[in-house]
């Protein structure tokens, strides 16, 4: 099954509860941004993903794959 890897960025920090709840992806946190890195099977799983974390509250800033 193909992957592709996606940086989420999100304004502010992202609680250890959500990550969890989001599969655990890398989170790296600079200034009032924190950037997911994931493996995104589908855009139906992309789309999960986004959904949660509107769902936790979160301003998604972007979504971008960093595969080419």
């Amino acid at each position: 099954m193909t992957t592709t890897r996606y940086s989420i960025v999100i304004r502010g920090e992202v609680a250890a509860t959500a990550l969890e709840r989001l599969g655990e992806p890398e989170a790296r946190t600079s200034a009032d941004l924190t950037e997911l890195v994931c493996d995104v099977v589908d855009q139906s799983q992309l789309m999960g993903i986004l959904a949660g974390l509107s769902r936790e509250g979160l301003e998604v800033v972007s979504a971008t794959p960093l595969d080419s």
